[in-house]
């Protein structure tokens, strides 16, 4: 029996795959127009509870195809975003700079100065230098954004990527990076100190470690002295299946509401903002493959698909296995997955809701739940160019969102013609 998230996203029948690989060609990426939209409405409906509306959040550097980004755009979604590039990504696909929550790591004056003059009016700072450059910023600019605090509560976090003490303010009064002290800069100039940020991880299976980050961030303002603050970002972690049972969204909306609800009241709360990259497209992506070559050896049969950790390359850095299906029956051989890199570390783990059997040269191995950090990975190892990407939208059809990369246009992006 397979688990019902990864049950409810395979939607490739046999004959839709010999189609799409006859006309496009592989290996080549699906996205599912509905399922997107349908996982935006999922963690609305889990948060529902909070009558003031929650904030959903699209973290862009899980996928920042523009045609996914008008999906999440038309749901109006707001999008938490880091960089320059993906600023401009998000506003060329026609989004809104009053909906970005931009979080900067280096925070360069001259970055957030051209993001104030893009109309980002929500900014998250996270050391006491990016503050300071954010005040230069605003001073040059003349406007006036909501700045929120980003801030590491140290709680444990049981996840696959536990977020690094590089980012945030640590929930102290003293010291140069301390959030007490960043909380009283921005009160002295003056700035729009509009409540806090934090993000745990990504991949969490133990949803407590919010509902203890936000009992501790409530400790904390009652030490500060704080009257109120409008604005509680949870950042994201929701998790996605691939070979492990994991919490449900209502584990988790249950586990922030414990932590939360106390906070409305007494902080005068206004807007829970929840983000997620991975959550929200992770499950509206497959990936279609084909096998190459085989060979067989001490009762293993060895598959070499026409992909490769390149364009997969969380299966070799977080060794993440992806569930995978064919068409195929029979055969009782032990099967492993290989890509066509000459690397040794160019193999797919198999996920126990895989199914995988009698597999010979020329059948189609699908990948699903591929929606994430897959795109954005893509390497040109070996000179391979990226593959097509195509969606399966509304109203049912197929359409081409990304045209698979040429030789020679990958010759001409290293400089070929230089």
């Amino acid at each position: 029996m397979l688990p019902d998230e990864f049950a409810t996203s395979q939607r490739l029948g046999k004959d839709e795959v010999s189609m799409l690989a006859s006309k496009y060609g592989t290996p080549l990426f699906v996205f599912f127009e509905e399922e997107l939209r349908r996982r935006v409405r999922m963690v609305r409906e889990a948060f529902k509870w909070f009558s003031k509306g929650v904030s959903v959040a699209y973290s862009i550097k899980a996928n920042f195809n523009p045609s996914i980004l008008k999906v999440f755009i038309s749901e109006g979604c707001h999008f938490d975003i880091t960089s320059l590039g993906e600023l401009y990504f998000y506003l060329r696909s026609g989004g809104d700079g009053g909906k970005v929550i931009y979080t900067s790591v280096s925070e360069e004056r001259e970055e957030l100065l051209e993001a104030l003059r893009k109309g980002v009016r929500r900014f998250v700072v996270s050391s006491s230098n990016g503050l300071k450059n954010l005040r230069l910023a605003i001073e040059e600019s003349g406007a006036r954004p909501e700045v929120l605090l980003r801030v590491n509560p140290e709680v444990d976090v049981k996840a696959s990527v536990k977020a690094s003490h590089k980012f945030g303010a640590l929930l102290e009064m003293e010291g140069e990076e301390s959030a007490g002290r960043m909380i009283g800069l921005m009160r002295d100039w003056g700035l729009d100190f509009s409540g806090f940020h934090f993000h745990l991880g990504s991949q969490i299976t133990d949803p407590s470690c919010f509902r203890e980050a936000l009992r501790k961030l409530a400790s904390f303002s009652r030490d500060a002295g704080l009257d109120g603050f409008r604005v509680m970002d949870v950042g994201g972690g929701l998790p996605v299946f691939y070979d492990e049972k994991v919490p449900s969204l209502e584990d988790f909306s249950e586990a922030i509401r414990e932590g939360f609800e106390p906070m409305v009241d007494e902080f005068g709360v206004e807007e829970l903002v929840v983000e997620s990259g991975r959550y929200l497209s992770a499950y509206a992506g497959s990936l279609i493959t084909k096998v190459v070559n085989l060979k067989r050896e001490r009762g293993k049969k060895l598959v070499f698909l026409d992909a490769g950790y390149h364009i997969l390359l969380d299966a070799v850095l977080l060794d993440q296995a992806y569930p995978q299906y064919s068409f195929t029956e029979g055969g009782e051989e032990e099967i492993e997955l290989f890509g066509k890199l000459c690397d040794s570390s160019d193999f797919f783990p198999i996920s126990p809701a895989s199914r995988l059997k009698g597999l010979e040269i020329g059948d189609y191995v699908v990948f699903e739940n591929v929606g994430a950090y897959s795109l954005v990975f893509s390497l040109p190892f070996h000179c391979y160019p990226k593959p097509p990407v195509v969606m399966k939208t509304g109203d049912g059809e197929y359409r081409l969102i990304r045209k698979g990369e040429g030789l020679e246009e990958l010759f001409e992006e290293e400089g070929g013609l230089l």
